[in-house]
């Protein structure tokens, strides 16, 4: 079976990550999308609210995301 991909943002834009650095992009099985995306809004709604720093929330999303 083949699965597409897309290019994605390791750190989302909307947490502090940068929109063209190549060692913020990779490509991103498109099975995976539904799940990175809800971890994306995690980490800006603990932004947003305090429970994490910037800091902290592009360390878990990097944690997460990058192997």
């Amino acid at each position: 079976m083949l699965f597409r991909s897309r290019e994605d943002h390791i750190v989302p834009l909307e947490a502090g990550g940068h929109p063209t650095d190549p060692h913020n992009l990779f490509p991103q099985p498109d099975v995976d999308a539904v799940v990175k995306d809800r971890d994306e809004n995690q980490a800006h709604d603990d932004v947003c609210s305090g429970r994490k720093t910037l800091v902290g929330a592009q360390s878990w999303i990097v944690a997460r995301w990058t192997h």
